[in-house]
């Protein structure tokens, strides 16, 4: 029962990998224009989708950093008001034993409380990461550079065989008007 199942599903794979096999080896042999055109195509198609996937990621993280940045500068603003409302609150509780000459007037650190200024502050900072150009980044650029040269390295043996095969074509067939790229 299992042995003969197993026999069966063995022989089944089998024959599907030699079935695999020369048809890898039919492709391999079959590099007439139209396979290479076909498999150029495929590859430039896979390499381009590859590509868009990337680009959209990039999008996506250079949002996101910015995100992060401004988000950074709201939580040292809020963190700057929080000291800032803390030591005011400190400036106004009375000192036991403290002198009472005062007046009743609480001491504030100029510019500490001041909330136009820490929103202007804060505006001038997020103008200045909006300036900030996550794309212009060196290691970015790098990546990029990279991906490009190896995509030339892929696409350039595929070209010259098919400049090979078209020219070998033309040769044959000079009497016709028409060439077929």
């Amino acid at each position: 029962g299992d042995l003969d199942h197993a026999l069966r599903e063995n022989r089944r794979l089998s024959s599907r990998i030699r079935s695999w096999e020369a048809e890898l080896e039919r492709s391999h042999l079959d590099l007439d224009e139209e396979g290479l055109r076909s498999e150029l195509t495929r590859a430039i198609e896979t390499l381009q989708m590859k590509e868009h996937k990337l680009e959209q990621s990039q999008e996506e993280n250079l949002s996101l950093l910015e995100e992060r940045d401004a988000l950074q500068l709201r939580l040292s603003s809020l963190m700057r008001q929080m000291e800032s409302s803390a030591a005011n609150s400190r400036a106004m509780t009375p000192v036991p034993g403290g002198s009472s000459g005062g007046g009743g007037v609480p001491f504030s650190p100029p510019g500490l409380l001041d909330p136009q200024q820490q929103i202007l502050e804060l505006n001038a900072k997020l103008s200045e990461l909006r300036k900030l150009n996550y794309a212009l980044d060196v290691e970015l650029q790098k990546e990029k550079g990279l991906r490009t040269q190896q995509h030339v390295r892929v696409m350039e043996p595929r070209s010259r065989e098919a400049d090979r095969m078209l020219s070998q074509q033309s040769g044959q067939s000079t009497d016709s008007p028409v060439k077929h790229l």
